[in-house]
């Protein structure tokens, strides 16, 4: 009886094997690439609701973010030639500097020493949530702080920066993929800001 049972369980990982090749299959035969541009000179205080229509990347980003749905592994990339170093000191600045009030913004960890030479600022993924309400977060916009972002125009804009915001959009079989996608992207991109 047992040998049985152990040779229908067989049987069904091989079943279960061969759906999971196929959907990796479709995963990669069916991703889109992304790549928006802005200067975090561009951006605006955050001086309450609606702060980001007078912001000039924002203005000119958000419908072509509204057009990308999840699941999606995306990561800012600085450009410029501005240094790591300088990037994790205003990041860091901003946290510290943080009381548990309206004006509080959480932002993504911070690496304990802060001595990358990075480039890549930050990597993140969606699995179900809209890829323009996750960048309004990123760029600092929410009226509600403690969603975790960037918080880019709470810290960012005196180093005018050039970011590009890549974007692998993938198909919904992936929806369940996507948090191991965002890790190995991590480990391989080694970001700034966030684990």
């Amino acid at each position: 009886m047992t040998q049985i049972h152990f040779k229908k369980m067989k049987e069904l990982i091989e079943e279960y094997n061969e759906r999971i090749k196929n959907s990796l299959q479709t995963i990669s035969e069916n991703c889109k690439e992304h790549c928006f541009q802005f200067n975090t000179g561009e951006l605006v205080p955050f001086t309450g609701k609606d702060s980001e229509k007078n912001c000039p990347a924002w203005q000119r980003l958000w419908r072509p973010f509204k057009q990308i749905s999840s699941p999606v592994v995306y990561w800012f990339q600085l450009t410029s030639d501005t240094n790591p170093a300088d990037v994790f000191e205003a990041a860091k600045k901003c946290k510290e500097a943080q009381v548990a009030d309206e004006t509080f913004r959480y932002l993504p960890a911070l690496k304990k020493n802060g001595g990358t030479t990075s480039k890549t600022l930050y990597v993140g993924c969606c699995a179900s949530t809209k890829f323009d309400a996750r960048m309004f977060w990123h760029f600092g916009y929410y009226k509600v702080g403690q969603t975790q972002g960037l918080q880019l125009c709470h810290w960012s804009r005196p180093l005018a920066a050039d970011i590009s915001i890549h974007v692998l959009q993938l198909p919904p079989e992936a929806k369940d993929l996507v948090y191991v996608y965002e890790k190995l992207v991590a480990q391989k991109l080694t970001p700034i800001i966030g684990k």
